[in-house]
């Protein structure tokens, strides 16, 4: 499921978030989450609340747990799958998950289209400058996108 998210959701410093409820959900909704950028929005919420939790009102620490209940979710759903996937699957995922476009990655990690392209159709192994650059873009260690099995069964 794709879903539009808002661009850079930045939470007010702590000392300005509200301490009731409804307000909190005004600012970020508790929702499932659909998208790498979704989930970073909810961790930039966490990151404001866990500031320091002796300060928090009942209210907030409501949120916060509710807030960390559906980050764990997602990090369980995507985490450990991503680690049983091949290379090219895992680049494929990520497309999907982040809306990008071959190209669009490409141009961001400095490759040609067609490079992205074969490494997709599993037609072209990754390099290591290749997992190296994929994985600053879409944060994740580079050995993600490199078949290490080969390596392991030699």
């Amino acid at each position: 499921m794709k879903t539009t998210s808002r661009t850079s959701f930045t939470p007010p410093p702590f000392a300005q978030l509200p301490k009731d409820y409804l307000s909190l959900c005004q600012l970020l909704l508790p929702r499932p989450i659909h998208s790498r950028a979704q989930a970073a929005e909810v961790e930039a919420m966490i990151d404001a609340l866990a500031v320091d939790e002796r300060r928090l009102s009942a209210d907030q620490r409501d949120y916060l747990e509710m807030l960390n209940e559906v980050l764990t979710l997602w990090d369980e759903a995507h985490s450990p799958a991503a680690a049983d996937l091949a290379p090219a699957a895992l680049l494929r995922l990520l497309l999907e998950e982040s809306g990008q476009t071959a190209a669009a990655v490409a141009r961001a990690i400095g490759a040609d289209r067609s490079v992205i392209t074969r490494l997709l159709n599993g037609t072209r192994p990754f390099t290591v400058p290749q997992a190296k650059a994929l994985a600053a873009h879409f944060a994740l260690d580079p050995a993600a996108f490199l078949d290490l099995s080969i390596a392991r069964s030699q």
